[in-house]
């Protein structure tokens, strides 16, 4: 195939037509959908915006300090700078992978794939000779942490079991 022939300029062009007018589309389908009103009323968005209001953790919702790096319950990272402090956001990295390992995950390609990609940047970056060590082990605890069965859930109406 001659790529300089007139034939094959005009198929790419039409190829790259396509491709320009397919993103135009989806960009304008991304930008028709119906916005989604604020998921509380008044009261709350006036309660948030006051002085007085004191910072939760985003894990256990204890109330902390503003000047405050990480919880004092659960160790979160909850600092209003922690991913832009060097020191701190070493921590902020290690929570989001301890998160991958410990905590439940939506079963999604899209989160998966992000602990892992995150995962194996991480261990590039900071540590390239041991990562044909480190990256697997974490893995392991990845999915094993994905694939284990969701726990059984009792509904709240039910009475216990009488002991006979």
């Amino acid at each position: 195939m001659n790529l300089g022939a007139p034939e094959s300029q005009i198929a790419t062009l039409a190829i790259l037509g396509i491709v320009i007018a397919a993103v135009a589309y989806f960009i304008r389908w991304m930008f028709a959908g119906p916005v989604s009103p604020d998921p509380w009323d008044e009261t709350i968005a006036a309660a948030v915006r006051d002085g007085d209001a004191q910072p939760v953790c985003h894990r256990c919702f204890t109330e902390h300090a503003e000047t405050v790096c990480f919880c004092s319950q659960c160790n979160a990272a909850v600092g209003e700078y922690n991913n832009y402090l060097p020191f701190e956001y070493l921590f902020s990295e290690g929570e989001v992978l301890r998160n991958g390992t410990f905590l439940r995950l939506p079963r999604s390609f899209l989160v998966i794939g992000g602990y892992l990609l995150f995962s194996t940047a991480v261990c590039f970056i900071f540590a390239p000779v041991f990562c044909l060590i480190f990256a697997p082990i974490y893995w392991f605890f990845l999915f094993r942490n994905v694939l284990r069965p969701a726990p059984l859930q009792v509904p709240p109406d039910l009475p216990p079991a009488a002991n006979e």
